[in-house]
């Protein structure tokens, strides 16, 4: 059986936040390839009434995609992972100017080349996009993926002091 879905953190919390009846506006801010995965998530963003006005597109690097295969007898899931444009993301993706919104939840914290190492000032990628979120008045909240534990204190223990919410 062939299913295809959106997913990963910010898709799934925004139209999943919609489909609940959020009597409030939802959008969305980051990266996606300009492919056809692409295009397939934020159509159904559009159709879920997702704001995408502030997703970037790329040429570069394909959409990042998740391929899940099933064993219908056991239950048992095995994930094939392509980073594409988790890669390619970076602080300068995230534009919180103009910004209404009250909460900005972002997700998967250690896979992300460019956002989880940290730099000559000392900070990662999340730090910058996290403080300037909150200059901004935006409340932050982090989701964690389901990685190796000395990845995630790594790259999550630096985020914690500019988090309002975390989700594990």
């Amino acid at each position: 059986v062939l299913f295809r879905s959106g997913g990963a953190s910010t898709f799934n919390m925004a139209v999943d936040l919609r489909r609940l009846g959020a009597p409030w506006p939802v959008a969305v801010m980051g990266l996606l390839g300009a492919d056809g995965d692409g295009d397939y998530v934020v159509e159904a963003c559009r159709a879920n009434g997702v704001d995408t006005s502030r997703v970037q597109r790329t040429t570069e690097v394909p959409s990042s995609y998740t391929e899940v295969m099933s064993d219908l007898q056991t239950g048992k899931r095995t994930f094939f992972y392509c980073p594409g444009t988790n890669h390619a993301i970076g602080p300068e993706h995230f534009d919180f100017t103009g910004v209404a919104a009250k909460l900005a939840h972002f997700g998967m914290p250690g896979v992300h080349r460019r956002l989880d190492p940290v730099g000559a000032n000392g900070e990662s990628g999340w730090v910058d996009v996290l403080r300037r979120a909150r200059a901004a008045g935006i409340m932050t909240n982090v989701e964690l993926v389901s990685i190796d534990a000395e990845t995630i204190a790594a790259v999550g223990r630096p985020l914690l002091p500019h988090l309002d919410l975390l989700i594990v």
